[in-house]
């Protein structure tokens, strides 16, 4: 199994739901209305990433899953199965790429989703992105473990609430207790259950991966080392800087070298990951689309090997 583990976070959006509902307390007004609005506009700013995946050339949308959304949080991975070492490489790539192109432009005004607040806001996205080459999809070892066992505990409160010994929980009960544990997505179609396994991970590099994300900044990627290997990447003699080079084909503008901050994970940041780590931040020095406006297109950039 491989994968990259991708983490987007909105910067700042704390701050902002503490002013919604202060300004929700002194204009009565429907604070979880304003904290739908709010999430309606974190969705849309989400689809620009969605598409720019769907759109490149060489990734493929369909390797991409959203694992899960913790309120202002998205983990998403993205399946390498299948790839060679040089695909891999050029998977990542093209993440990269895509990531970065996101975060050029991931500040979204919210005052258009909050109208009535009177609030002038933009927020920004922060990401974190590494190579997962060892976990276990927990999705299956949860619902052979854990749904016998949620059959059992609700047909044996089902007996005691009915004294009735016989009493057995009924398909319909059964799903909406094992959807809302967690154990998967299931629903009833013409009395039969339809289960849909929800994915999710478990392992040393997941710890570590969540353990990174917490210092990812603004409008920047955190790349961890393992995804910072597929890359290419060069050191600028006269500047000493890091840089990862985004080639294009002949008929388009090469894309300019984002500079690379080299940073190093101690095992205490790490809470006790032996060994610690490393990474870098990736990021665009201007946060200007308008620089890039001759190949803001993702459709017409390809990369060559």
């Amino acid at each position: 199994m491989a994968f990259l583990a991708i983490s987007m976070d909105v910067v700042g959006s704390t701050a902002l739901k503490k002013r919604l509902a202060e300004f929700s307390t002194l204009n009565s007004t429907n604070l979880d209305e304003h904290y739908r609005d709010l999430l309606r506009s974190m969705l849309v700013s989400m689809n620009c990433y969605l598409e720019l995946v769907g759109a490149d050339r060489v990734l493929d949308i369909q390797r991409l899953s959203l694992i899960k959304r913790m309120g202002d949080e998205f983990w998403y991975t993205y399946d390498l199965d299948g790839l060679d070492a040089q695909e891999i490489s050029i998977h990542s790539t093209h993440m990269a790429r895509a990531l970065l192109v996101f975060l050029l432009d991931a500040h979204f005004d919210v005052t258009a989703f909050l109208p009535n607040t009177h609030i002038r806001e933009e927020l920004y996205w922060k990401c974190t992105v590494d190579l997962i080459t060892h976990a276990v999809d927990s999705s299956k070892l949860a619902e052979d473990e854990v749904d016998q066992f949620i059959s059992k505990l609700l047909t044996d409160q089902m007996r005691g609430a009915n004294s009735t010994p016989g009493s057995v929980a009924g398909p319909e009960e059964l799903l909406a207790l094992r959807n809302q544990l967690g154990v998967g997505v299931a629903y009833l179609k013409e009395n039969q259950a339809v289960f849909v396994a929800k994915r999710d991970f478990i392992g040393i590099e997941i710890d570590r991966f969540f353990r990174i994300a917490r210092q990812a900044e603004k409008a920047k990627i955190l790349a961890g080392q393992d995804f910072l290997s597929l890359l290419k990447m060069h050191k600028n003699p006269r500047s000493g800087k890091w840089s990862f080079d985004i080639e294009s084909t002949a008929n388009t503008p090469t894309l300019p070298e984002f500079p690379v901050e080299l940073i190093d994970f101690s095992e205490t940041m790490l809470k006790g990951i032996k060994g610690g780590y490393s990474g870098a931040y990736i990021f665009n020095e201007y946060l200007e689309r308008a620089d890039y406006e001759d190949f803001w297109d993702i459709r017409d950039l390809e990369i060559t090997d």
